[in-house]
């Protein structure tokens, strides 16, 4: 809980969006697939990664 709201205050995201963040980091996870955060991006060691970024349409 503290690594999620030092996560939503450094980069300004939402606090569920922070909480799957540290749980990644904390399970040992450096990639995590969602649409809601900014692809690419690295959250403290967790790098996001936008599964329909690519995709046509």
């Amino acid at each position: 809980m503290h690594t999620a709201t030092a996560l939503r205050e450094r980069y300004r995201i939402d606090y569920w969006d922070a909480a799957i963040l540290a749980a990644a980091c904390a399970a040992g996870c450096d990639t995590v697939y969602t649409e809601d955060l900014n692809d690419g991006q690295d959250y403290g060691g967790v790098r996001e990664v936008n599964p329909f970024a690519d995709c046509p349409g």
